[in-house]
């Protein structure tokens, strides 16, 4: 993109950027219901959680304008979010797609930055409710102990290869988030 244009997406065709405004919501929704098991709560939580998240990106800088430039493009369009649920299946063959698409057209600091706002939108909807209950007999606990004593957490790589424990990421989530890494090409899979 040209200095003067790089972050109002003219030189994206019409369905690029159909595909790429709707990416961070649908990124967060796609996470969420990778685990069904917490019920309503759980999507109510998740839901308020990426609502507050594209909100927040939307109104502050966060260290690359075209995020920034892109949030508020996926906040103008909140009427059409809960269209953006559907197909959500398909939302890391669209990470995909969108990666290809702005590789060579953004800054690699942008680009990079893109990249990983979203994998953060994953990560921070996971986080927000704990799906699985936590070890109820003695097997379980003994086993949570064990793996506690050893260091061997619960935990999704970041994509500066560093490392949170989450004790309240599902295994269902998890994989999610495993999958999103690979579609967004971030350094190493969880």
């Amino acid at each position: 993109m040209g200095e003067d244009d790089k972050y109002d997406f003219s030189e994206l065709s019409e369905e690029e950027t159909a595909l790429l405004v709707p990416l961070p919501y649908r990124v967060g929704y796609f996470i969420s219901v990778s685990d069904q098991t917490g019920g309503e709560e759980s999507d109510t939580a998740e839901q308020e959680a990426l609502e507050t998240m594209i909100t927040s990106y939307a109104q502050d800088y966060c260290k690359s304008e075209f995020v920034q430039r892109l949030m508020e493009r996926t906040v103008a369009d909140k009427k059409d979010w809960e269209s953006w649920q559907e197909n959500s299946e398909n939302v890391l063959e669209e990470c995909k797609r969108v990666c290809y698409i702005l590789k060579d057209r953004l800054a690699k600091k942008d680009y990079d930055y893109f990249r990983m706002n979203l994998y953060e939108i994953g990560t921070t909807v996971a986080s927000i409710f704990q799906e699985e209950d936590p070890p109820s007999n003695f097997a379980e606990k003994m086993q949570d102990l064990f793996n506690m004593i050893l260091g061997r957490k619960p935990r999704i790589y970041l994509p500066d290869g560093s490392y949170q424990n989450v004790d309240n990421i599902s295994m269902l989530e998890r994989a999610a988030l495993a999958g999103l890494r690979q579609a967004l090409d971030l350094k190493r899979a969880a």
